[in-house]
């Protein structure tokens, strides 16, 4: 300010530094990046409530592994095979995403030979389907499996 309106200047009883305050500001401050924070949150949750979450999405209700709930996240899981000719053999597993991908896993662990190995359900089915053994598996959800559950014995 002194230097384009010094005290010889006509303009410097108008134009000083006790008579004009200037400030420049282009950063939101502290709370307003909060908010707007807060408020992105808010409202993806508000969107998440007001979409309702299938618990099933199969082309045939009747033949959804968990009559109804395949969708379901973070699960432990029962499978038991069912024959003839032996008793019922029971495995227990964790699925952290939909229970509907972990169960393609282990169907395409059946049909493909090189996947035979894959998981000890695999290894009995390939086991029973080398043998001719007709066998049942029917599928059910033990419980809700938390985020901490991951590789703890159940």
């Amino acid at each position: 300010m002194n230097e384009e309106f010094p005290k010889q200047h006509q303009l410097y009883k108008i134009i000083n530094k006790n008579n004009i305050k200037v400030s420049y500001s282009c950063m939101p401050n502290i709370k307003q990046t909060i908010n707007a924070h807060n408020n992105r949150l808010l409202e993806k949750q508000k969107q998440q409530n007001k979409t309702p979450r299938k618990n099933c999405n199969c082309r045939e209700k009747e033949s959804c592994p968990l009559k109804g709930n395949c969708q379901e996240s973070r699960v432990i899981y029962q499978a038991t095979v069912e024959t003839t000719e032996n008793e019922p053999a029971t495995y227990i597993g964790l699925s952290e995403g939909p229970f509907k991908l972990r169960y393609a896993n282990h169907r395409s662990s059946f049909k493909n030979k090189e996947k035979a190995n894959q998981t000890e359900l695999s290894k009995h089915i390939w086991q029973l389907t080398n043998k001719n053994i007709k066998h049942n598996i029917s599928w059910k959800i033990l419980r809700k499996a938390n985020h901490t559950t991951h590789y703890q014995k159940v």
